[in-house]
């Protein structure tokens, strides 16, 4: 009986070793610090937006020397998009958008101009927080200014819009996405009565825009 317990307790200390080895031997396996970030591609997404920028090219030059003021050059204004993915990296999108040109030392009020576009967006990296984005978009664009017998309609023209930019995630539905373009309207501006010049209207514009995007 006595040889039998002996037997009994070196098997169960041998037994515990050998686990406290393997135990030993184990990786532990560290958690992950903070929270894991989780992006959750939607088929749709609403984008309001912000927009500057500054005529150049030959309607630029026209409107700098007449009125001996560069500020005549500058855009501000903003607009909605929504766009539709048909994959984490691709989408189409609609875009409305109001911008207004500064009329400073002329007398005049600042030019309308409105257009509304479609456009393709191309992300490089889509499961990334941050990515790299590119952007062409075609449509139409109207202008007005206010002359003193009322608004004078500039006409409707299409244009072009090529973009780059980069995408951030700051949520798992939500972004924030701010892009360098340049924007040419197939217009030269109309005359106006009694001058030699013309008003132009993003004829040729580089621009910046910030946006944020909800995913739903």
């Amino acid at each position: 009986m006595k040889h039998q317990l002996t037997t009994s307790v070196l098997l169960t200390a041998l037994t515990l070793c050998l686990a406290g080895s393997i135990n030993a031997e184990r990786p532990r396996l560290s958690k992950p610090a903070g929270k894991v970030f989780n992006i959750r591609h939607t088929s749709y997404m609403f984008v309001p937006k912000l927009t500057s920028g500054m005529l150049v090219g030959p309607v630029a030059d026209l409107l700098g020397g007449y009125n001996d003021a560069r500020a005549e050059l500058i855009l501000f204004g903003g607009g909605v998009s929504l766009e539709r993915y048909f994959s984490p990296r691709l989408g189409i999108g609609l875009s409305l958008e109001a911008v207004w040109r500064v009329g400073r030392g002329t007398g005049l009020s600042p030019a309308r101009i409105e257009s509304i576009g479609g456009y393709g967006l191309y992300r490089f990296a889509p499961d990334s927080r941050s990515s790299l984005f590119t952007k062409l978009e075609v449509g139409s664009v109207s202008g007005h200014y206010r002359w003193m017998s009322g608004n004078r309609s500039l006409g409707r023209h299409p244009f072009i819009r090529v973009g780059i930019g980069q995408f951030y995630f700051t949520g798992a539905t939500t972004n924030a996405r701010f892009e360098l373009f340049y924007k040419y309207a197939f217009t030269e501006g109309n005359s106006l009565p009694n001058r030699r010049t013309e008003i132009g209207f993003n004829a040729a514009c580089v621009g910046f825009e910030a946006a944020f995007g909800l995913g739903f």
